[in-house]
């Protein structure tokens, strides 16, 4: 882990990101990064030669409006 860590992400955030790229969550590392006043967690997920922005927001939950945006931005890719 990287020494920007302050703590370990909570386990069940790595078994979801383990499962979301099918590995072991021994392949890939989450460091925390600097959060933007809410209780959401800001983690830089690197896996191989990829890197990705992992929001944790525990509070959030499934709306109506999500698929739709989540089939335009895969649309958009």
């Amino acid at each position: 882990m990287d020494n920007h860590m302050t703590q370990p992400p909570p386990k069940p955030l790595n078994t979801w990101i383990a499962q979301w790229l099918s590995t072991s969550d021994e392949q890939f590392q989450l460091t925390l990064l600097a959060g933007d006043g809410s209780p959401r967690k800001f983690y830089r997920l690197q896996h191989g030669q990829l890197t990705y922005l992992v929001v944790e927001d525990t509070g959030w939950h499934l709306s109506k409006d999500y698929p739709p945006h989540q089939q335009f931005l895969k649309a958009a890719a």
